[in-house]
């Protein structure tokens, strides 16, 4: 929408006209003929606002709350994708080297450990699962991500909140007149 300016005849009319008018000659409503200045000279007059023209209106609390929150959520979506699609990945223990280093734990034990392991473990809770240090350390590092996934996601929906606070509880716009 191109840029509009007052002229004023010397009826007391205002005459609206556009910057691509600069030069020309235009009547006014009262039939008088009035001579639009050049560019530079519009641009020093007081601009008209149509109706159908958005005016800015300023940055308040309520677009500052609104960035706030989006930017939370963004960035915490960003962290759960980078978590998401990095997350640890669980060690293969059928290879011949795990076989092997269990085998040798295995040879290494003592007669006195091999009493102790079927007084205190296998008496007590049955047959289980032997976990490998590298099995352990994989639910370890699953656990850390899984707790960092939470709390992003948790960080996203405060975000969330936070925008959605700022744009539901917008005030309340006064009638005109009323005081």
């Amino acid at each position: 929408m191109t840029a509009r300016y007052q002229l004023e005849c010397s009826c007391g009319a205002k005459v609206a006209v556009d910057v691509s008018q600069a030069g020309e000659r235009i009547d006014c409503v009262c039939g008088a003929a009035l001579d639009v200045p050049t560019m530079r000279e519009l641009r020093q007059r007081q601009r008209v606002v149509a109706d159908t023209e958005v005016v800015p209106r300023p940055w308040g609390p309520r677009q500052a709350a609104m960035l706030l929150g989006l930017a939370i959520a963004v960035l915490s979506a960003a962290v759960m994708g980078r978590l998401w699609f990095k997350r640890p990945v669980a060690p293969d223990l059928n290879t011949p080297a795990a076989i092997r280093q269990l085998d040798a734990q295995m040879q290494a034990v003592t007669p006195l450990q091999s009493w102790v392991i079927w007084q205190d473990g296998l008496l007590r809770d049955g047959l289980v699962e032997y976990q490998t240090p590298a099995s352990i350390a994989y639910q370890e590092q699953l656990a850390a991500n899984n707790h960092s996934l939470v709390l992003a996601l948790a960080s996203a929906a405060f975000g969330l909140l936070v925008f959605l606070a700022a744009v539901l509880l917008a005030p309340q716009q006064r009638p005109a007149g009323a005081s």
